[in-house]
């Protein structure tokens, strides 16, 4: 028999683990989740007995030390944790799809103990119907307002974006080796080993550069000057100004821009997609590059839409491009909201 607890909340904890964020209720939802997940593993069939976990339990798993249970009321807020919830929901379809066929979502509750010493606030996940019957209209009006909507020239304005789950890429051996499950922690011993190489094999094509120009500045002077050395030199004066413009390039641009295409470094070819590059906050503030690909479905044609670079019609790093129409079917990319908006002129969808 299925247990509706353990789905629920097994879902819940992809979606922490696939949309990262630095605040400190997201850590705390997390850790509370997780221990559920444990503690019904536990359990026969599908029994629910929930892992009740004070304010100072919650912290202590997400910081790695304790508080006081002073400390612990104002750092672990419970509505805080129940708002994690409502809008990860709320700004991910994915997440309110998964929801949605499991017939549940999660919620967070809560036990006010008495007052005295040694009785303390407990926290756990329980789930909820997301059938709300109070809400369910007349079949005909909802024909009526779905109708409405198909027509409206707005649902073509917006997109919403989804990130593919943690790990699920194919990688190449360099991705293998520095990103397990796809993510890297940067102050790390494989961070500091990758900024190295980095570091190491620009300076070593800025050196074949210089080497190259010195050598056409001074051609007269080379004594028995092949045909193999020439078109080598040459080759080398096409491939190096290419090799910064994709390759390095991008990679300098990550920190600013905080999300790049991958230069073909961890992505194995065998994807069927292109994949990109995320640098973000984790909650003990490390920069994590995480390799992922964004993705959305175009509302004008329903093709797949992936980020491609901006340039040269657009003045932004990435835009969302429509596979079947990537130069008219263009959307903006916001990776915080995980949300897009159409950069056309709005006459051209009052024919859609």
């Amino acid at each position: 028999m299925k247990n509706n607890y353990l789905e629920v909340f097994k879902t819940l904890e992809k979606h922490l683990l696939n949309y990262p964020n630095t605040k400190d209720d997201v850590q705390y939802l997390l850790k509370i989740t997780q221990k559920q997940i444990q503690k019904i593993k536990t359990l026969d069939d599908d029994k629910f007995e929930p892992e009740k976990l004070s304010r100072q339990d919650v912290f202590k798993l997400a910081r790695g030390y304790e508080i006081s249970s002073r400390t612990a009321r104002t750092k672990v807020k419970v509505e805080k944790i129940s708002k994690v919830i409502d809008e990860l929901i709320n700004k991910h379809s994915d997440c309110k799809r998964d929801y949605e066929q499991l017939g549940f979502k999660p919620i967070v509750e809560q036990t006010e103990g008495q007052k005295g010493a040694g009785n303390k606030t407990l926290i756990w996940l329980n789930i909820q119907s997301t059938v709300n019957k109070e809400n369910i209209k007349d079949e005909n009006q909802i024909t009526i307002e779905n109708n409405e909507e198909e027509n409206s020239q707005h649902k073509f304005k917006y997109i919403t974006y989804e990130r593919a789950e943690t790990g699920s890429i194919k990688r190449s051996i360099l991705g293998r080796i520095f990103l397990k499950d796809g993510k890297l922690v940067m102050r790390s011993f494989k961070g500091y080993l990758l900024m190295i190489s980095l570091v190491l094999s620009l300076f070593f094509n800025i050196y074949l550069l210089i080497n190259v120009i010195l050598t056409i500045l001074f051609i007269d002077d080379i004594p028995n000057l092949t045909f193999w050395h020439a078109f080598f030199v040459v080759a080398l004066l096409i491939e190096i100004p290419l090799v910064w413009y994709y390759f390095y390039k991008p990679i300098i641009s990550l920190p600013i821009n905080r999300v790049i295409k991958d230069p073909d470094l961890f992505m194995s070819h065998f994807n069927t997609y292109d994949t990109d590059l995320e640098l973000y906050c984790d909650n003990s503030k490390n920069k994590v590059l995480h390799l992922t690909y964004f993705t959305a479905t175009c509302p004008i044609c329903e093709s797949p839409i992936d980020l491609q670079y901006g340039k040269p019609d657009h003045n932004l790093p990435l835009v969302g491009r429509c596979k079947e129409a990537p130069h008219a079917h263009v959307y903006t990319f916001d990776r915080m909201t995980m949300k897009g908006y159409f950069l056309g002129h709005d006459g051209y969808l009052q024919n859609n």
